[in-house]
Order: structure tokens, then C-alpha cells, then sequence
């Protein structure tokens, strides 16, 4: 069976894309992957880890409120996108396509359901959050079935032909990290200490970033307490990993981007975040 799976650009899309992907590899029969997705996107940096996951960058933009601009640019785009997945369908010939929300799944969904009234394709797309976003609410009257994570989601997506409520996927290394002094040393942390993880999606939240950087000296007081602040791309880490040093604070420690978010969650003792997509 060949499988196509679309969408990312953030993790919110593509990590649940990714748990999708790693439980069809388990199956007894054999299943081909690829991916679908853009070269901007968080997926062009993790899939290279995943060589049994071909993926297939697409030149694709999302639509920005009040940017008209950009809008007329990402509208102008989808012919190309069009053409490009047309060309990945034929190529890789898949017999489910699954869209997982955001703008790079539009393409490879919409056309899909377009050929499946002509060759045997079956389409599927799932959203993760509440409310849905705009391209799973365009796409939900076109596929065959709608996956989505609560239940209150189903009036958004009325237009849908099946819906099926299934949760949201989660990668099974969520259930299976350990809190060992080795993850504790991976992000330079003491196992002493109850850790307390800030984070706000793979973008991040500048507004949880502020928030550590404003209370930092109160934080600093609380010498049992170590914070684990995950910036996104809010901000520059230097920056504040400069201002600690300059204000002597040693228990709280920047990163960037995690990559070993289950580790992370499995040494935290509180988790501060919100949710992107």
C-alpha cells in the first residue's frame, strides 16, 4: 500500500503527521511513505532523520490576513503547486492521500479527491485542533472521510460526507520516556531540581518568553527550581542567554528548538505552554 501524507510547516501539523507515519510503519504488510510538504518547513529539517519516508518538497504559501500582497503571491502559487503534485501523484501513485491541516496539504488533498473520481484514491484529512483551520474547512466537503481530535469540532466541518472522532496522534515516544539523569544532562539540567518547561510550539510564544524574562530575577530566587525556556523563533537566544549571565542567573536554561520533546516532558514536573497549530 502507498501512503501520502500532506501538510506541516509547523509542528503542531507535522509531529501528529509523524506519529501517523511511524504506526502505518509497523504494519505487518507493506506500506510506502512519502511526504508531502514544503522545503521551509519544520519537516525539511526532521524527515532527512526518516530515510524510509520519501518526501517531496512543494512550492507553497499560506494566506496572511490583510497581506494582499502576499496573498495574490500564494494564490499565484497553486498553479505551480498544482503541477508539482500532479507530478508526485503520478510518480509515486498513491492510494491514500491524508491531509493533516495547514496550507501545505491543500494541493495534494484538493487534486487528489479530484482524480479519485477517475483512479482508485482515497482521501482522508485530520485536525488536530478545535477549531479548525481554513484549509481543512475547504477541504472536508471534497474527501472521503474527516478525522478530527474533539468532538465540538464536528459542527465546523458539517459539510463533511464522514466523520470520525479519533483524538489527536501522539508519537509513541511520549509514552515510553523514562526522567533519567541522562535526559536531565541532555539539556544541561540538574535532576535536584524540580523543572518547570516553558514552551509555546515550534514558533514559539514571545508573550511565555517576555514572561520568564521579566520574572527571571524572582525566578533566580527559587534556588530548588530550574526553568527550561524553549524560544521558538520568538526571539534570539543569545539575547537572553546574555542576560542571564550578566544578572548571574543560573537556573534558567535556553533552547532554541527540542527535538527530544519527550524526554523534555518526561522531566518536567510542570509544563507552561500554549498551543500553535
Amino acid at each position: 500500500m502507498r501512503i501520502l501524507i500532506a501538510g506541516g510547516g509547523t509542528g503542531g501539523h507535522f509531529y501528529p503527521a509523524l506519529a501517523v507515519m511511524e504506526e502505518f510503519a509497523k504494519c505487518r504488510r507493506e506500506v510506502e511513505l512519502a511526504y508531502v510538504g514544503t522545503r521551509r518547513g519544520i519537516e525539511a529539517r526532521i524527515l532527512p532523520s526518516y530515510p524510509w519516508i520519501s518526501f517531496f518538497p512543494i512550492h507553497v504559501r499560506g494566506l496572511q490576513r490583510g497581506n494582499v500582497i502576499q496573498n495574490l503571491y500564494a494564490i499565484s502559487l497553486l498553479v505551480v503547486s498544482f503541477v508539482e503534485m500532479l507530478t508526485v501523484i503520478l510518480r509515486f501513485r498513491p492510494q491514500i492521500v491524508i491531509g493533516m491541516g495547514g496550507y501545505a496539504s491543500f494541493p495534494a488533498v484538493f487534486l487528489a479527491s479530484l482524480l479519485g473520481k477517475i483512479v482508485p484514491i482515497r482521501t482522508v484529512i485530520h485536525e488536530q485542533n478545535a477549531v479548525a483551520g481554513l484549509t481543512n474547512r475547504i477541504l472536508a466537503r471534497f474527501v472521503d472521510k474527516v478525522l478530527i481530535s474533539y468532538p465540538q469540532t464536528k459542527d465546523q466541518l458539517a459539510v463533511a460526507r464522514n466523520i470520525v472522532v479519533t483524538g489527536n496522534p501522539i508519537r509513541s515516544e511520549f509514552l515510553l520516556a523514562k526522567r533519567t539523569c541522562a535526559a536531565y544532562e541532555c539539556f544541561g539540567l540538574s535532576p535536584e531540581k524540580r523543572t518547570v518547561l516553558v514552551f509555546g510550539g515550534s514558533n514559539g510564544s514571545l508573550a511565555l518568553t517576555n514572561a520568564i524574562r521579566k520574572a527571571r530575577s524572582e525566578i533566580a530566587t527559587h534556588k530548588d527550581m530550574q526553568i527550561l525556556l524553549v524560544t521558538g523563533g520568538s526571539i534570539d537566544t543569545s539575547v537572553i542567554e546574555s542576560e542571564l549571565v550578566e544578572a548571574g542567573i543560573t537556573n534558567i536554561v535556553v533552547r532554541n528548538y527540542i527535538e527530544r520533546m519527550a524526554e523534555a516532558f518526561a522531566i518536567a514536573d510542570l509544563i507552561v505552554s500554549r498551543a500553535g497549530a
